[in-house]
């Protein structure tokens, strides 16, 4: 069945960036800027079982592990990475369909393949997006096109002005949200809400925007079919810039399906190929750490390092850390409320200015600037608790990656 029309035009006409590029290994991680709002403290102390063998349901007779990438596979993904190649020869630079090939390619994680494809759209958007002309056009008719094109830029380090949506904010402001859900442009706003958190300091219109699509967005969830909410829901839980695209690969790949794009079909099988690859590399590294601790015999020599009455007579509960608790640390006398609000400030600003570093011209290497941003990435993921105090969305994504399952 196809998708709603607010996700078709997403497929069919933009997707979303994330700056990841790689050579030989595929990493890419994720995070997000949010605070748990629960007061309780997870412990690992609770968690005393480790899994010695993650693959040993993968394990052959033989005791040889069943993670090889057949050759044919190999071959099948350089033929169909030249097609690729070739086809996107035939999209005009300056189109929105080229805007739709660059996003494809980061959400799918594979964009380190297209790498001076991608620049060469990039800088013709760039000098579209500079023009005189351009400045005086972005409007409701032509917002998601004109999002998604800062998000892209943004993302691929080129210093595009922000103002271009104080036009469209003014109006916003003025009442035209008042309009019923069916009546608004969701695919526009969810764009323009996902290009808002490329701000740096000082871009207060990016801020407000992000306010205010982000409230518009909520109020009009209630009104909107299951896909439509299912997509507006994870661009404000997880705006693709903060977000890991291995992790999402998935998800988005499906969607893929529905894209009008002649190439989508033949791109859906180069990012299937891809993580089949990239699955076997991940499988056969845990393997080898995991082969490696085990010959280390490191838990036999040091018997008594984990000693549990140890740990409570040094008060060592192996309880994690909380930012809102150190803040009230610090600042005496903070309720809980106020120093989580202050936190997610904090975390805001550390934001702008990691984005203000990727920008050109860079005073780092792109693969620093690249690793600190899935660094960053990688926070939301690695401590957003739930009530349990445990961490399922880690579990869930892992088993993604090294093993397939729902996310592939």
């Amino acid at each position: 069945m196809a998708l709603s029309s607010a996700t078709f035009a997403f497929l069919g006409g933009p997707f979303a960036s994330n700056g990841t590029s790689q050579t030989d290994k595929i990493k890419h991680l994720q995070d997000a800027n949010s605070i748990s709002s629960t007061n309780n403290k997870w412990s690992i102390s609770s968690h005393k079982t480790l899994v010695s063998n993650p693959f040993k349901d993968y394990i052959h007779p033989t005791g040889k592990p069943n993670f090889a990438v057949e050759d044919d596979i190999r071959g099948r993904h350089e033929r169909k990475l030249e097609e690729m190649k070739q086809l996107f020869k035939h999209v005009r630079g300056d189109s929105l369909e080229s805007l739709a090939v660059v996003d494809a390619l980061q959400r799918l994680a594979i964009d380190y393949h297209f790498e001076d494809e991608i620049e060469a759209f990039l800088q013709r958007h760039f000098l579209i997006s500079t023009s005189q002309y351009h400045s005086h056009r972005v409007d409701a008719n032509n917002l998601h096109e004109a999002a998604l094109r800062f998000r892209l830029l943004r993302q691929g380090g080129y210093p595009i002005p922000s103002d271009v949506f104080q036009r469209f904010l003014n109006k916003m402001n003025g009442g035209t949200e008042k309009r019923k859900p069916q009546d608004k442009d969701i695919l526009g706003l969810t764009s323009l809400f996902e290009a808002s958190h490329l701000g740096t300091d000082g871009e207060d219109v990016l801020d407000e925007v992000r306010e205010s699509t982000g409230a518009c967005l909520h109020a009009c969830l209630p009104d909107l079919d299951h896909l439509q909410a299912r997509f507006v829901r994870n661009s404000l839980g997880n705006p693709f810039h903060k977000s890991l695209a291995r992790f999402t690969a998935g998800d988005f790949l499906r969607n893929l399906a529905g894209c009008s794009y002649g190439w989508t079909k033949n791109l859906g099988e180069l990012a299937h190929l891809d993580m089949n690859i990239a699955r076997s590399v991940h499988q056969r590294e845990i393997l080898q750490i995991s082969n490696w601790w085990e010959e280390l015999g490191i838990g036999k020599e040091l018997k008594y390092a984990r000693d549990p009455a140890n740990e409570v007579d040094e008060f060592q509960d192996g309880r994690d850390g909380s930012y809102v608790e150190c803040y009230k640390q610090e600042f005496q006398g903070s309720s809980d409320e106020a120093a989580r609000d202050r936190v997610k400030e904090m975390i805001t600003e550390a934001w702008k200015r990691l984005n203000k570093a990727c920008l050109r011209p860079q005073l780092f290497a792109k693969s620093f600037t690249r690793s600190a941003l899935n660094t960053a990435r990688m926070v939301r993921l690695m401590y957003n608790y739930d009530d349990n105090h445990s961490l399922p969305i880690v579990e869930h994504y892992m088993k993604s990656l090294l093993f397939g399952g729902p996310s592939f």
